[in-house]
C-alpha cells in the first residue's frame, strides 16, 4: 500500500517553526504559496515573515554570462521583492 504525504500548507510551516521557538520564519517565494494565504497563515499563527529567499536564485543568477539569463534572474528578484512587500517581510 502506498501512502500519500499531505504537503505542508503555509500555516503548518509557521505553527512548526512556532512550536520550535522561532519569532519568525523565511520562505522560498514566490511560488508555493499566495500571498493571500501567507497573511492569513501568518495573522491566524502570529508569526511574521521576517525574509523571502528567491525561489530560483541558485539556478538563474544575476550574474550568468547570457543576457536572456540575466533577464529573467532580474525578474526573479523584482517578483521577489514584490512578493516580501505583500507578505510584510522586510528582506529578501
Amino acid at each position: 500500500m502506498v501512502k500519500t504525504v499531505k504537503k505542508p500548507t503555509v500555516e503548518d510551516l509557521l505553527i512548526a517553526a512556532r512550536d520550535s521557538g522561532f519569532d519568525g520564519i523565511t520562505l522560498s517565494a514566490p511560488g508555493e504559496y499566495s500571498p493571500k494565504d501567507v497573511w492569513k497563515a501568518r495573522d491566524k499563527v502570529d508569526l511574521p515573515v521576517h525574509n523571502i529567499n528567491s525561489a530560483d536564485h541558485w539556478g538563474t543568477r544575476l550574474s550568468d554570462p547570457d543576457p536572456e539569463v540575466r533577464q529573467r534572474a532580474l525578474q526573479n528578484t523584482i517578483d521577489a521583492i514584490q512578493f516580501a512587500s505583500d507578505v510584510g517581510a522586510s528582506s529578501i
